[in-house]
């Protein structure tokens, strides 16, 4: 078994606007088998008003796809007690029963599900998740299994036939916050077309993460299940993110309308796994998640296939997603009747 243990070292994170959204009059959220979710507000006769979170949708960039996300609440006026919810839902949740957090109790922490993920088709292995940063949630299976190439571009450091832990059905969603009442938090995953697809609440030493049904996460206690250790590209940057010009330079915005970086550059460039900036004399590369990779004095940088070249005052060095120092041999890239 491989594990790529990383050094903190190699990254550091600057941590942008969270997109939040007021919620101070939610008193429940209810879920069915379908992944469909309702909010609820308590009325003094104990009965229970909905509220269903939506959003305006707006295209920034003409004959693109990408959008602006901006929540809103649509009110239904009818009441309902609880037994009528539950007549067309799973389970209500309370938000009395709700832990008290901030998303910094959260984010760069990967946690990992209770329920074992085993079939015919897959290995026995475990669904995790994080908050990787002020804008994006990833959630991945993760199983001991042997490596299998197609077509693309991969980098290659086990041999042949050797198992690994590796990471498969990875999906990236962005991150909405919602601000309960008594200073609660809940923390949505809401995908590109703005659906709500899971809803993330911390209970007491666990986190219930909810979507066609409940599920138990727990903070890590092995490094086998960090994600922080796992090679993976997302292909979701367009969906979530995109690069607009600000006066003469440039910067990245987030689909709710966030700086995914601090800064303006003169030239930004990125693919699935890196982004490289520059202003003037300066290079920065970050990886995916927007953290900073510390490479020292950085003279020119290059995307590769999966990973960088950079270019310091001891020579050209190229490194993968990790953060690790990869031999140029271990890059490749695969056509058809080649391995």
């Amino acid at each position: 078994m491989q594990i790529l243990f990383i050094l903190l070292s190699l990254f550091s994170t600057t941590l942008c606007a969270q997109a939040t959204f007021n919620a101070r009059e939610v008193d429940a959220v209810a879920y069915d088998d379908s992944g469909n979710y309702t909010f609820f507000q308590k009325l003094r006769n104990g009965n229970y008003k909905a509220l269903d979170l939506d959003f305006d949708v707006k295209y920034p960039i003409k004959d693109n796809f990408f959008n602006f996300l901006s929540p809103y609440w649509r009110k239904d006026d009818e009441e309902y007690s609880e037994e009528e919810i539950l007549e067309d839902n799973t389970e209500i949740i309370f938000t009395k029963d709700i832990s008290k957090t901030s998303f910094q109790d959260f984010v760069g922490k990967t946690y990992w599900c209770d329920t074992v993920i085993s079939s015919e088709e897959r290995e026995e292995g475990h669904i995790i998740c994080e908050m990787v940063n002020n804008h994006t949630a990833v959630q991945a299976h993760i199983a001991n299994k042997i490596p299998t190439y197609g077509f693309g571009q991969y980098i290659i450091d086990t041999p042949k036939d050797t198992p690994r832990w590796l990471t498969f059905d990875t999906k990236q969603y962005a991150i909405l916050m919602l601000k309960l009442k008594d200073s609660k938090q809940i923390y949505l995953f809401i995908n590109e077309n703005g659906d709500l697809e899971k809803v993330f609440i911390p209970m007491g030493d666990k986190i219930v993460l909810i979507d066609e049904a409940k599920y138990t996460f727990r903070k890590i206690t092995s490094e086998i299940y960090n994600l922080k250790n796992y090679r993976y590209s997302t292909r979701d940057f367009d969906d979530y993110f995109e690069i607009f010009p600000k006066g003469k330079k440039y910067e990245i915005i987030d689909i709710f309308k966030n700086k995914a970086l601090l800064g303006t550059y003169d030239t930004i460039i990125r693919n699935e796994t890196f982004i490289i900036t520059k202003n003037k004399e300066e290079v920065n590369i970050y990886n995916q998640f927007f953290q900073k990779l510390n490479y020292g004095k950085v003279k020119s940088a290059h995307l590769i296939n999966l990973a960088v070249e950079v270019e310091d005052e001891q020579g050209v060095k190229y490194y993968d997603s990790t953060g690790k120092s990869i031999p140029k041999s271990a890059l490749r890239e695969f056509s058809c009747g080649t391995r």
